[in-house]
């Protein structure tokens, strides 16, 4: 499973995602393909990223331009969604798909947040400030709690720093304890990590080994 955190500051949004790509064999366990594939998209207003049916989000990623918008994703979504029960059925992987999708809307930088369930309806959530959201199965979610309270308690807005590249290794330190941990009890995650900031200045993209 894809495991992608993404934080909501004042003045910004950061987004982590592990680089482990599988495939389902079939005596549905699964094989590791790659463990450098990037699950982060970015161009000069938006970052995107998403966990599930693989297809879904490379189809999704393809057709990302920089005129994106959250309501031009979610159509797409919908569409695609629909699209891929017709080859594959009502596979459960479909109802997990979950994408991470952040923009600039009323001069504020927004991190929405898409699911979907097995019917295709599709879900919103504009994620609060100062606030964490991440793909985890919820019985894991008490193995990582201790790192997750003190990343929560320890958010920083990149103004309270020299510069930003202090700002990003701040975060990179606290996120690859939650990756590397994250990974000894889950092997379809892996310890490397890409991180992509989206600022008031520009979008920062760092590659985390």
């Amino acid at each position: 499973m894809t495991l992608i955190i993404g934080i909501q500051l004042k003045d910004s949004i950061l987004i982590a995602a592990d680089r482990r790509l599988t495939q389902e064999t079939d005596d549905l366990k699964f094989s590791v393909i790659s463990d450098s594939y990037k699950k982060i998209t970015y161009l000069e207003r938006i970052i995107f990223s998403g966990s599930g049916d693989a297809v879904i989000i490379k189809r999704l990623k393809e057709n990302l331009l920089d005129k994106s918008t959250s309501e031009m994703l979610s159509n797409s979504f919908f569409k695609e969604i629909q699209r891929r029960k017709t080859e594959i059925g009502e596979h459960e992987q479909i109802g997990k798909t979950k994408l991470f999708f952040s923009s600039r809307k009323n001069n504020r930088l927004i991190l929405e947040i898409f699911s979907t369930d097995q019917l295709g309806n599709i879900y919103s959530n504009i994620v609060e400030p100062m606030t964490i959201q991440m793909t985890i199965r919820s019985e894991n979610m008490n193995k990582l709690s201790n790192l997750l309270i003190d990343l929560h308690a320890s958010l920083k807005n990149i103004d309270q720093f020299q510069s930003k590249e202090e700002w990003m290794i701040f975060y990179i330190k606290k996120l690859k304890k939650i990756f590397y941990v994250c990974n000894s009890f889950d092997e379809t995650v892996s310890s490397s990590f890409d991180i992509c900031a989206h600022t008031t200045f520009g979008i920062l993209y760092e590659s985390c080994h």
